[in-house]
């Protein structure tokens, strides 16, 4: 079974939805056939012409093309030239020891979700600045990042906009992330990035980790201290429940009205805050689904105290410590 998130069709007008096509499944290189589920249009069934034997394994492919909706209704969307691509590939359902659990898209319900090794290439306009999930494999933009982080300036432009972009480069660009035993792949980019970005040790292993977030001038005041709230909330969620367990965390303020305030391996992405409390708050909250979502990889939809429970109870404990 495979579930396809991409298919989100709230708005009326067609140019607003989403979509996923092109899709042609072949098992071990052979076109097999395969349908929708009529009351769950998100979820595929694949026939397999032989069973697949337990410890045996066989290899799944598909072409995927996904139509980025308007980023009001869901996770995945964009607002002008402001992209967040979460929830965008056909993702295989999880069978465990009660069966299969083909989850469709939901406004509200998260996921649950195999681990895998993933290796994503993404091509896009030079001067799209990027934060994804696992490890950037291509140096010269490591070092790139190390030199925005360097340039990053607090004064607000007054003949832009917020809503303004720069234009896209005709020169692309290819970044290759890599990472391993996760159960999903997120990424986030735009033209008008600011980037802070720092290392710091965990305090059990002695293990390095690079820190980074990413925003625009919209409240950068308040984005300011986003790098230290990062840092603190990592350093004392190790030191509690054990070291983060990624290479990376990166916090990305997010230009969309839904789907902000959400945790993916390795990531998260904010919208608006308040205040910097609350910035602080919701910054917090998302790095410990580290490990109360990433690393432990429950059911959140059926057991959503493993989840959002535990994290918020660690959360309040480390606020009222902090505060």
């Amino acid at each position: 079974m495979f579930q396809f998130y991409g298919k989100q069709r709230l708005f009326k007008d067609p140019e607003l939805r989403g979509n996923i096509d092109s899709l042609d499944f072949k098992v071990n290189h052979k076109r097999v056939y395969w349908e929708l589920l009529p009351n769950q249009p998100d979820i595929c069934i694949i026939n397999l012409e032989t069973p697949l034997i337990p410890g045996d394994s066989i290899q799944i492919t598909t072409p995927f093309r996904v139509k980025i909706p308007k980023g009001v209704v869901s996770r995945l969307g964009h607002i002008g030239e402001s992209y967040q691509i979460s929830q965008w590939y056909p993702k295989p359902a999880v069978y465990d020891q009660t069966g299969w659990h083909p989850m469709s898209y939901l406004d509200q319900g998260e996921f649950y979700s195999e681990f895998g090794c993933f290796e994503v290439h993404i091509t896009l306009p030079d001067n799209y600045i990027v934060g994804a999930t696992g490890n950037l494999q291509n140096h010269s933009k490591i070092e790139m990042l190390d030199k925005l982080s360097a340039d990053t300036s607090w004064v607000k432009t007054d003949n832009v906009k917020e809503t303004d972009f720069p234009v896209s480069s005709k020169q692309l660009k290819t970044l290759h992330y890599s990472a391993n035993k996760i159960h999903d792949f997120a990424w986030f980019a735009d033209k008008r990035f600011h980037v802070q970005k720092e290392k710091i040790i965990l305090p059990h292993s002695g293990r390095e980790v690079t820190t980074m977030v990413l925003f625009t001038d919209e409240q950068s005041e308040l984005w300011r201290d986003a790098l230290s709230y990062v840092n603190e909330a990592i350093t004392y969620f190790s030191d509690k429940i054990g070291d983060y367990p990624y290479q990376n965390y990166t916090a990305v303020q997010s230009a969309l009205t839904s789907g902000s305030g959400m945790e993916y391996p390795g990531i998260t992405v904010i919208g608006l805050a308040d205040d910097a409390y609350s910035l602080d708050e919701v910054i917090s909250h998302e790095i410990c689904h580290s490990w109360f979502y990433s690393a432990l990889g429950s059911n959140e939809r059926r057991y959503p105290f493993m989840d959002e429970g535990i994290t918020s109870a660690y959360t309040d404990r480390y606020l009222k410590d902090k505060y």
